[in-house]
C-alpha cells in the first residue's frame, strides 16, 4: 500500500505491515505523535473482511478502556481508499530523540535473553489482554 493521505495527520514512518494494511507513525497538526493503523478497503473487500473488521473494532472499543494492556482507539476515520484507526504510539527506545524505534519484543530479544522475571511479567500482561479479548469474542 502506498503512503495514504490521512486527514489532519502527516505520516512520518512506516512501523509495520500486515495482511490488510499498515501501521504508521504520524504527527497530528499540533505536533503530537500517534500510531495510525491504515486498512486498505480493497484488500478487506477482496477477503470479505470489511464488515467483520468494523464489528471487531466496535467490540474492541467497548473493552479497551477497561484493560490497561489494550490500546485505546482515539479515532476511527475513513477515506475513499482506506479505513484508519488512531491510537497511542508504542514506547520509543530512543525516548523521542532522533529516529523513532518502537520498543518491541523483537528489539528486546535482539539485545539478549530476557531475565526470567521480566519474561513472566510480560507474559502475564499479554495473557491477561488476550483473555479480555477472547471474553469479548475477539481474537488477534
Amino acid at each position: 500500500m502506498n503512503k495514504p493521505d490521512i486527514p489532519d495527520y502527516e505520516l512520518t514512518d512506516l512501523c509495520g505491515c500486515g495482511a490488510f494494511g499498515d501501521v504508521w507513525r504520524a504527527k497530528d497538526r499540533y505536533g503530537a505523535f500517534r500510531a495510525i493503523k491504515v486498512l486498505d478497503k480493497g484488500r478487506l473487500r477482496m477477503r470479505g473482511a470489511l464488515d467483520k473488521e468494523e464489528r471487531g473494532v466496535a467490540a474492541f472499543r467497548r473493552i479497551a478502556p477497561e484493560h490497561r494492556n489494550l490500546l485505546e482507539i482515539y479515532h476511527i476515520g475513513e477515506t475513499s481508499e482506506c479505513v484508519y484507526y488512531v491510537m497511542a504510539l508504542s514506547d520509543d527506545v530512543n525516548g523521542g530523540k532522533g529516529v523513532y524505534f518502537p520498543d518491541t519484543l523483537s528489539y528486546r530479544l535482539s539485545r539478549g535473553p530476557l531475565p526470567p522475571g521480566e519474561a513472566i511479567k510480560m507474559m502475564r500482561s499479554l495473557l491477561a489482554a488476550l483473555s479480555s479479548l477472547h471474553s469479548a469474542g475477539l481474537v488477534h
